[in-house]
């Protein structure tokens, strides 16, 4: 199995998963190189649960050296998730 198998679930064990007494966090992160940030994608549907974060405004650090979308410090990044 490769990395990126072991990240996908399969549907039937993710409506389990979200049954469950203590259902996973999930985090709709849509984005797009051009134009304003998926969140009316998400208003217009998304995975029950899912909540809306914004790559641009709450998990990157400011542009520069490190990249365009550089992770934010660990503070920020953990504020962020857990808001």
């Amino acid at each position: 199995m490769s990395g990126t198998q072991e990240l996908l679930v399969e549907v039937d064990r993710l409506v389990a998963e979200l049954d469950d007494a203590d259902p996973p966090t999930l985090l709709d992160v849509r984005w797009r190189l051009v134009g304003p940030p998926g969140q009316a994608d998400y208003l217009a549907g998304h995975l029950p649960g899912a909540v809306f974060v914004d790559l641009d405004t709450a998990l990157c650090g400011a542009p520069g050296a490190a990249g365009r979308h550089p992770l934010p410090d660990p503070a920020a990044l953990q504020a962020a998730l857990r808001a």
